[in-house]
């Protein structure tokens, strides 16, 4: 879906990717049972962790999740930020991640 779906069309490389690394870490979430009070798989992903992982720096990594977003982006993920300070890099992100269905002719 991320490859040949219209809506992702616009979405960058690194956004289809980390979205990709996300939908792993949603897997591991599921299996340890984390869910939220409305019974929503969430995961935990800081903004350095995504650095790390994309190999890029912070002002890249805000703008790849951006991409991802409820709020700027295509709404594949809604992200609350968590814990201290005015700065990501120190703060968690809790997030849920949204797909969608496709429904086929037959």
């Amino acid at each position: 879906l991320l490859i040949k779906d219209e809506r992702c069309k616009k979405l960058s490389s690194d956004a289809k990717l980390l979205y990709g690394l996300m939908l792993d870490r949603m897997s591991l979430s599921m299996k340890n049972e984390w869910f939220d009070d409305e019974n929503r798989a969430y995961i935990i992903y800081t903004i350095d962790s995504i650095m790390e992982d994309l190999g890029c720096a912070k002002e890249k990594a805000v703008k790849v999740l951006a991409e991802l977003d409820s709020v700027k982006g295509i709404g594949l993920v809604e992200k609350v930020r968590r814990g201290l300070g005015k700065e990501y890099n120190g703060a968690s992100l809790c997030v849920w991640l949204w797909g969608w269905t496709s429904v086929t002719e037959a």
